[in-house]
């Protein structure tokens, strides 16, 4: 080890050329480190360290400021020395100075290093949080446009098929609320102009009249472009038209304005229009956001709309060959008709009752495999020829031998079922024939029910063509259900709890025949069924005279349903001896009719 002089800190590693020597290396020693000085002539003082690990020459460097400090305490406190040299107290000192600079200066370069890394580090989780957030919004974005794609492509029905629309374009162009105008074009060529809104209640808007082809509005409705600005307000085309020069008086406040046309094959269907009382909130990649849900919505509506035609299509001719059910003295009657809740047009359910010359009447109901304009027709012609045969006074069971023929005959491998039966008042009994329809519910005076299922045949056209019949007494007070399999039959629930729900409703309590046949509907169908319905209702009355007299109609939602609703109106009346009332009760029909084309645009019932 070099001699200790002065203040003398001295570090020897194992790395050097006078490295530890063998006998300390054997210990494990790797370095040494030394510190001492002279106290006064003739004494001085060593501390001599071994450590068995490398030393940083920083570490060193430390045991400078150990060094002075253990010499001032030496020669200034305990013992004092006879000659306290004022030289070696200013050298130590300046020592411990010189030290404590660089320390210093040393931590002060160590802060700035850390405080530059502490910002790049604060700027790294800024930019990271950030990047999520905008990751965030673009997964929320990408959801919103894959729901709103999705639920377009599904719908059918135009009502929910707008407010899905404007609902998905308003939350991606973060406007306070947006508006989807739309054409309407009814059967007889009336166009009409709706809307729906998204973000505020649709009474916010009812004082207010339809938007008129105005310089701000003309580009959209003209299918012209997308129009986007910051501040409609100071826009040179706004505020052009009287009386508003504007916006009406109570209108939301809107400076962003978006609007985004609808148009499919060169033609307009409607148009987006969104508004913010802030300005600058819309960006071009909103505006690109809702062209893509605007482009979007003018293939559902288009579906939506063809579907619609093909579906009034199938139900108009449909309406047109399904009966007027006639009066039958001693016999109350009515039926019911609806369209599958999903599925497209109509299909081929019929019922029918046909008075017979010896007083008795047949009672018809049947089911033609299929939807569209094909199961309607083929219902048409067995309809019309089942008619016939019953006029020729024909069993039941060879009323249904004869369609059997003729379904296999203009419908090969089409499944038709059918109930035909034949009540005869005069007798109180009841002829029927089954095939291959599920069986009529009779309930008796006495409010027990059952199912005439005793003997069943095939369906016409499949099989042999005999098919058993059974009678059964039907005394006043009965009342008699034929029905299709639609009724009772749904997805996810078995036909046999529909037949079970249906047999204690029967069952039940039973009032007038209108309303027992809405609410039995209410209950089994409710909206969701997924095949056309088809039933006919009677009731025997213990006491003819208290029969109640009811006519029924079904009509398109055309205008021409209003004069003929009102032209049913009057002759019922006439007919009912009711004459006094049939101005008041024209004027009723008339306004509740036209009132129901114009908005509920859904077949509707008188």
């Amino acid at each position: 080890m070099p001699p200790l002089s002065g203040v003398d800190v001295v570090h020897v590693s194992d790395s050097q050329e006078d490295a530890p020597d063998e006998a300390l290396r054997a210990e494990g020693v790797r370095s040494l480190l030394a510190f001492g000085g002279t106290l006064s002539p003739g004494e001085w003082f060593a501390v001599v360290l071994f450590c068995r690990v490398a030393l940083a020459a920083d570490v060193v460097d430390l045991f400078s400021a150990v060094t002075s400090s253990a010499r001032l305490a030496l020669l200034s406190g305990g013992r004092p020395p006879p000659a306290l040299e004022a030289e070696a107290v200013r050298t130590s000192l300046e020592d411990m100075e010189n030290l404590v600079a660089r320390r210093a200066a040393h931590l002060q370069s160590t802060v700035a290093r850390l405080s530059a890394v502490t910002a790049d580090l604060r700027r790294s989780q800024q930019e990271l949080e950030q990047r999520e957030r905008q990751l965030r919004d673009e997964a929320t974005i990408v959801e919103l446009l894959q729901q709103a794609g999705s639920a377009l492509a599904a719908e059918l029905d135009l009502d929910t098929l707008v407010q899905h629309a404007v609902d998905a374009a308003t939350g991606l162009s973060g406007a306070a609320f947006g508006a989807f105008f739309y054409n309407v074009l009814g059967e007889t060529g009336e166009s009409y102009l709706l809307y729906v809104l998204s973000g505020v209640d649709r009474s916010v808007f009812d004082k207010f009249p339809m938007p008129r082809n105005t310089q701000v509005f003309e580009e959209t409705f003209r299918g012209l472009g997308v129009m986007r600005s910051d501040d409609i307000t100071a826009d040179p085309r706004f505020g052009h038209n009287s009386p508003h020069h504007g916006m009406p008086e109570g209108h939301l406040p809107v400076r962003s304005y978006l609007a985004v046309p609808v148009t499919s094959r060169g033609t307009v269907l409607g148009g987006f229009f969104f508004g913010h009382p802030e300005r600058g909130v819309f960006t071009e990649r909103h505006e690109r956001l809702v062209t893509g849900v605007a482009a979007q919505t003018a293939v559902a509506l288009h579906n939506a709309q063809t579907y619609r035609q093909e579906r009034e299509a199938a139900m108009e001719l449909q309406r047109h060959l399904l009966p007027t059910l006639p009066r039958v003295e001693g016999i109350a009657s009515t039926s019911r008709y609806l369209p599958a809740a999903r599925d497209r047009g109509a299909g081929g359910d019929w019922v029918d009752l046909i008075p017979l010359p010896d007083g008795a009447v047949a009672l018809v109901v049947g089911d033609v495999m299929g939807k569209g304009v094909r199961a309607a027709a083929v219902m048409g012609q067995i309809r019309t020829a089942c008619r016939a045969y019953a006029r020729l006074g024909l069993a039941p069971s060879e009323v249904l031998e004869h369609l059997s023929v003729l379904v296999d005959d203009i419908a090969p491998g089409c499944i038709t079922t059918c109930v035909y039966a034949v009540l005869d008042p005069a007798r109180d009994r009841l002829r029927a024939a089954v095939a291959g329809h599920l069986p009529p519910v009779l309930r008796d005076p006495q409010g027990r029910v059952r199912f005439l299922d005793e003997r069943v045949g095939p369906p016409l056209g499949v099989g042999r063509r005999r098919y058993p019949q059974q009678e059964i007494p039907v005394p006043p007070g009965s009342r008699l259900l034929l029905y299709t399999d639609g009724l009772v039959e749904r997805r996810g629930r078995p036909i046999d709890d529909g037949l079970r729900s249906l047999r204690e409703l029967l069952a039940g309590p039973v009032g007038e025949i209108e309303a027992d046949c809405d609410s039995w509907l209410d209950t089994l169908a409710d909206g969701q069924h997924d095949d056309d319905i088809a039933m006919l209702y009677l009731h025997r009355p213990e006491d003819a005279s208290q029969q109640v007299s009811a006519v029924v109609r079904e009509y398109a939602p055309v205008s021409g349903a209003v004069p003929d609703a009102r032209q049913l109106v009057s002759e019922a009346l006439q007919e009912w001896n009711l004459q006094h009332l049939v101005n008041d009760m024209m004027l009723i029909a008339d306004e509740m009719v036209a009132n129901a084309v114009r908005h509920a645009r859904t077949p509707l019932r008188v």
